[in-house]
């Protein structure tokens, strides 16, 4: 059963409209077809049609040496998986199925290094927020990665700037 996964009370229930066998479970009533829990429940294209699909699918290196990928990236991709979501907010360049793109690779390392300063000068993250030292007050004294890790001061105005600068 789908319900329960007793096997051995299981009956046929009949057609559904497209034709595909519903089975019953007399122990819960809980009627269901053969495809449910599986790939292909609820699609409406027809189980071969889907396996030809999933049979083209393949991995593909889009830029550079395959071997060199493999090494740099290793077993897991997490880390440039969070990277990503953490940028695509801030560029709108990187978002899935959008109209901003970058027609030259120079534009787009650009932009992105525009949001990588940013994020880590500009953009201020709760989680590093310290306690503010004031007597009586739960206030919070809101900081960027840059200060948190000590390669920025704040001006007199809130601005972050940073301590050397990199040519």
């Amino acid at each position: 059963c789908a319900g329960e996964g007793s096997p051995g009370i299981i009956i046929k229930h009949g057609k559904t409209r497209s034709g595909r066998q519903r089975f019953r479970c007399k122990a819960c009533g809980s009627s269901f077809t053969a495809s449910k829990g599986t790939l292909f429940y609820r699609k409406r294209s027809s189980e071969k049609t889907i396996l030809d699909a999933l049979s083209q699918i393949e991995a593909k290196v889009v830029f550079g040496d395959e071997q060199a990928v493999r090494e740099l990236l290793g077993e897991n991709t997490a880390d440039a998986e969070s990277n990503h979501l953490t940028m695509r907010p801030f560029n709108g360049r990187l978002v899935r199925k959008s109209l901003a793109f970058s027609k030259k690779v120079r534009m787009l390392a650009v932009s992105t290094a525009w949001e990588d300063l940013y994020y880590h000068f500009v953009r201020v993250h709760k989680s590093l927020r310290k306690p503010s030292r004031q007597a009586g007050k739960t206030q919070w004294i809101q900081q960027t990665p840059a200060l948190a890790a000590n390669l920025a001061r704040q001006g007199t105005h809130g601005q972050v700037a940073p301590l050397r600068c990199c040519t």
